[in-house]
């Protein structure tokens, strides 16, 4: 719908009007934080200066004179703090005000409220009057949920009803409309194709202009502690992700909940960089963000080789010639099952009933502490401890119990020794030590009873002939068929204390449930994304660590690239988590690539259905066919070039593996300038040209896509399927697939009209 004359002219007059208060607020602000900034200084120089730097015990009035310095700075930075804040969100509105306009009428009131939509609320000092209203605010969820006509939204004082009367979209650059069109129905496509065409290095921090009606529902879910979200490739579960937790943020900012209570996990450290910038655009300081393997590397210090998820790929990916590669293989889909799982629930009941030989605790004869009472003990009086705290308290409580029969052993011997003259002047030492000596068999066998170490444990669980076999007949579950080899290639790993991937989550499970983990109670809230990526065992160690935070969990199946990972069913997830309120949400609409693209990529897929696409036009894929790999090569460097001719931003050669990374840009390199190898370890993610394996494309999103050697030589296994899928779905605007001889058999039955060659 056009705008006419007579609009147009009010909306530019009230946004200089708005901007310019904007400025106005935003210089005084300005002031006062250096204003701060000059307190804080002089604060700290007279402490310096004028404050005692020593004083004696005693000394009251110093301490006190130190104390009122003190307080005093701490009071100067908490205020510099709170209008630091306030400038940093100003000058998100100094860039651009406002993205939308609402005309509410609100039932049985004849007035109509304008509300003007930005990234945070913005309020007249003089008047009281809010001309801008923050995304997150109650009133603004209209704009994303409804069309025009009935509406409504919750407020503190419940549930307000009305009508819309008008929804209005602008692109706004500081106080200049560059554009502005009144929509009838959900977020007109004019403005999400333009946001959508953006480079990769925009679009994600610019979803809150384009929030969709699915998306919103996620977002400002308040009613589910435990928020399942299957998302198609592109749908914006990560974008989404970091929007909601603005949203809960803002939403409960009166409960002290700031963003050091909430945590994300996510595929990788590359991965981390990347969405670092989000929240900060929002005017949210970033969560924290962490990865499982850095969990599991604070976690077990430098006791341990870790293998990460990466060379876990990388190893399945090419490591064929290895001898145990088939039994590893078959303990991957056996350790990341849920069976598995069920099994080492199991084997930890067994360890509580049968694990320990508890015998009587004698000393010549006399019981110092009975088997039942050691049991007792075990059983009743400390099973509210993890088990090797346990163990250490009961050990604590006999060595308690012995001290009487100690003391009175000893001064049996002091009697003894009385009687030898030449002891006289060494009678305690001697009496001690003959003491110890008595009793050291006693703390001996009260040491190897008692004794516990996790990572034993673990490896007895494999090294025990027939153990494996009865926990999963005790649990109901079937051992594998391959259980001897997959039990002696675990043990070949773990007797050099080097610790797959695939054992790593059970085995820091086992040593969380027997040692105990410090429970974060302070995190209220917990994302994990690319949920498919995780194991039941890892879920199991995420409700150990976060036993009280609400969660939202995030993937998409159809990613799942570790083909021997046992899929992960949003089912076994919710009953692992044993959430109270569980919802699954479903994303099917795909906004990151072009119709084209999505159309193409969807066809590699078994399952196709449930993915939609938006009416954005671009280029189709293209298929580069070479004779050979120096030619597929030359093809990639030409396309390089003409794709950076085009004013691509941002492109990714995908390679299949590390190895093939490693030798594709070194052909590169030399004729590319500024090129970039993203290897498992890179820590910061920059736009530009550059080359990775597949598994680390995972999350991150590129202009242009280069699938290198898309041939069935290199993606010809059903288990790869998903694994080029993940591929081609990173790419934005343009997909360009290259190989040599035959292609794979997942390209080769798409309708040839999806697609062009060259």
């Amino acid at each position: 719908m056009g705008i006419n004359k007579v609009e147009w002219e009010y909306e530019s007059t009230r946004l200089k009007r708005v901007y310019k208060k904007i400025l106005e607020e935003y210089t005084a602000k300005k002031k006062i934080v250096l204003q701060y900034q000059r307190e804080i200084l002089e604060v700290g120089k007279s402490m310096w200066e004028e404050a005692p730097h020593t004083w004696q015990v005693g000394e009251l009035d110093a301490a006190a004179q130190i104390k009122q310095y003190k307080d005093e700075l701490d009071r100067a930075k908490m205020s510099y703090k709170i209008v630091h804040d306030q400038v940093v969100k100003l000058e998100k509105l100094k860039d651009s005000p406002y993205f939308a306009r609402v005309d509410f009428q609100e039932r049985g009131y004849r007035d109509v409220e304008q509300i003007y939509i930005g990234v945070s609320t913005f309020i007249d000092d003089r008047t009281g009057d809010v001309l801008i209203y923050d995304w997150r605010a109650p009133i603004s969820s209209i704009f994303y949920d409804y069309e025009l006509g009935p509406a409504s939204y919750k407020c503190p004082d419940g549930v307000i009803t009305g009508d819309i009367l008008l929804k209005r979209q602008f692109k706004i650059h500081q106080d200049h409309i560059h554009g502005m069109f009144d929509s009838s129905l959900k977020i007109d496509d004019e403005i999400l194709q333009e946001i959508l065409s953006k480079s990769a290095d925009d679009k994600m921090k610019t979803i809150v202009t384009t929030i969709q009606k699915e998306q919103n529902k996620i977002i400002r879910n308040e009613e589910n502690d435990l928020l399942m979200v299957q998302g198609a490739a592109g749908s914006g579960k990560t974008s989404i992700a970091l929007h909601r937790i603005a949203y809960l943020l803002y939403r409960y900012r009166d409960r002290k909940i700031s963003a050091r209570d909430i945590v994300i996990f996510s595929p990788n450290r590359l991965f981390n960089d990347y969405i670092s910038r989000v929240l900060p655009e929002l005017g949210e300081e970033n969560m924290q963000q962490t990865t499982f393997i850095e969990y599991a590397e604070k976690a077990l210090g430098s006791s341990f080789k870790i293998e990460d998820m990466n060379e876990q790929m990388e190893y399945i990916l090419t490591g064929f010639k290895d001898p145990e590669y088939r039994s590893r293989i078959k303990g991957i889909e056996y350790k990341t099952s849920r069976d598995y799982y069920l099994v080492l629930k199991g084997y930890m009941k067994y360890l509580e009933k049968d694990g320990f030989a508890f015998k009587d605790i004698l000393f010549r004869g006399e019981t110092i502490v009975s088997r039942e009472e050691l049991l007792k003990m075990f059983s009743s009086d400390f099973r509210h401890m993890p088990l090797s705290k346990r163990l250490e308290r009961i050990k604590g409580r006999v060595l308690y119990l012995m001290r009487p029969v100690w003391k009175r052993r000893l001064k049996e011997i002091e009697e003894e020794v009385k009687k030898n003259p030449e002891y006289t002047t060494r009678l305690k030492a001697i009496s001690r030590l003959q003491v110890y000596k008595e009793f050291k068999p006693v703390r001996n066998e009260l040491d190897e009873m008692l004794r516990f170490d996790s990572f034993e444990a673990y490896y007895r669980l494999f090294k025990e002939d027939g153990l494996l076999e009865r926990l999963s007949e005790e649990v109901g579950v079937k051992v594998p068929d391959d259980i001897d080899e997959i039990r002696q290639e675990t043990l070949n790993s773990l007797s050099l204390y080097r610790i797959s991937y695939e054992d790593l989550p059970p085995f820091l499970y086992l040593r969380g449930e027997w040692e105990g983990v410090p429970a974060l109670s302070h995190i209220r809230h917990l994302v994990v994304d690319e949920a498919q990526d995780y194991t039941p065992i890892q879920y199991a160690i995420f409700r150990q660590l976060f036993p009280y935070c609400s969660m939202t969990i995030l993937g998409d199946f159809n990613q799942a690239i570790n083909p021997y990972m046992q899929t992960n069913r949003y089912e076994t997830i919710k009953d692992i988590l044993r959430a109270s309120s569980p919802a699954l949400l479903k994303l099917t609409k795909s906004y990151r690539s072009t119709k084209e693209i999505v159309e193409f990529t969807k066809e590699i897929l078994v399952e196709k259905e449930g993915i939609e696409t938006i009416n954005r036009s671009g280029e189709k894929p293209i298929l580069f066919k070479a004779d050979d790999d120096a030619m597929m090569i030359g093809r990639v460097l030409e396309d390089i070039e003409s794709l950076k001719g085009d004013g691509i931003e941002s492109l990714a050669v995908i390679c299949k593996t590390a190895a093939q990374s490693l030798k594709v840009y070194g052909q590169l390199r030399e004729k590319i300038k500024g090129i970039r190898l993203i290897q498992k370890d890179d820590t910061q993610f920059t736009s530009g040209i550059m080359v990775l394996p597949s598994y680390l494309a995972k999350g991150l999103e590129f202009d242009a896509v280069l699938v290198y050697d898309a041939s069935s030589g290199n993606y010809g296994h059903e288990n790869e399927r998903k694994l080029l899928y993940t591929a081609c779905t990173r790419a934005l605007h343009r997909l360009h697939l290259f190989y040599s001889g035959s292609l794979s058999p997942f390209l080769a039955g798409i309708d040839k009209e999806l697609y062009r060659e060259a």
